[in-house]
């Protein structure tokens, strides 16, 4: 695990809490912190598909703030 300051952005309805820094190297600028701690061994899978797209720079709308994404 690295040692990283950011921004919070968002959470999701996981608990999984996302961040941003822009002073880090695009691909390692976002990253989460996952709600549910299984020590060192992190599933992807943890990420919810609402979140996949901003995590993997498909998107730069942050899924709370994306006007096109249905509220439920």
């Amino acid at each position: 695990d690295d040692l990283k300051s950011g921004t919070l952005v968002g959470v999701d309805k996981y608990g999984n809490k996302y961040y941003e820094n822009n002073a880090h190297f695009v691909g390692r600028n976002r990253w989460v912190e996952y709600a549910d701690h299984y020590w060192l061994d992190y599933n992807a899978s943890q990420i919810p598909a609402e979140w996949y797209g901003w995590m993997h720079y498909k998107t730069d709308l942050i899924p709370t703030k994306d006007p096109n994404r249905p509220h439920h």
